[in-house]
């Protein structure tokens, strides 16, 4: 009798068809719905996301896919016209903007194609959509309209100080003994100006 296996796991959420970690499901599902709608994503990008060749670019592995999100709210906005190299491909296509779709929406689809089909990119939120609503009704983008796919945003680093530097630090601002032997008439000048200072000090207080 053959040995029976237990399938082995999805390599991730979205593979299973469940939404991936760190996305919201009622998210990922409208973002699928939108997707999956006939004419919409689905007819150019294809199912899985490859695209068709020479025609349509895939958003799998796509580095404007997991770019700025703001390239891909703004291309949904006024839709694309133009070349454009995708993995090392030129398309040269027209993608209409989505003008049937929401913000709630339009922040769904971008977040799915951002998470799934191999690609990993932060959410998309209605809020970073509406930013851009001036945008609506302007002439289609191009590819010199967009940042570079390529472009990270630098995020501010604390400033970290490692233990040597630390050590040197706290030396350097404590004076060496070498320093009061500098001191003019040396170790002896600097007690007798203590003791005058002293008696000073004592005068002073039984005038007053």
């Amino acid at each position: 009798m053959a040995e029976e296996t237990t399938p082995a796991p999805a390599d991730n959420a979205a593979a299973a068809g469940g939404a991936p970690e760190g996305i919201d499901p009622a998210v990922w599902e409208m973002g699928k719905q939108v997707y999956e709608t006939p004419g919409g994503c689905i007819t150019c990008h294809q199912a899985d996301g490859n695209g068709l060749p020479a025609a349509f670019p895939p958003l799998a592995g796509s580095e404007w896919v997991t770019g700025p999100a703001e390239n891909l709210i703004r291309i949904q906005l006024r839709g694309l016209t133009g070349a454009i190299e995708v993995k090392g491909e030129t398309f040269n296509s027209v993608m209409p903007p989505s003008v049937t779709l929401n913000d709630e929406q339009i922040a769904a689809v971008l977040t799915y194609v951002r998470n799934n089909f191999g690609n990993e990119g932060s959410p998309v939120t209605p809020d970073m959509v509406a930013e851009f609503a001036g945008e609506k009704g302007q002439p289609m983008l191009t590819v010199a309209d967009l940042k570079d796919p390529s472009e990270a945003v630098e995020e501010e680093k604390p400033t970290t100080v490692s233990p040597e530097e630390l050590k040197g630090a706290v030396q350097g601002s404590i004076p060496k003994a070498d320093s009061y032997l500098s001191f003019p008439g040396g170790i002896a000048a600097i007690v007798f100006l203590v003791v005058i200072a002293g008696a000073a000090g004592k005068l002073l207080l039984g005038k007053s």
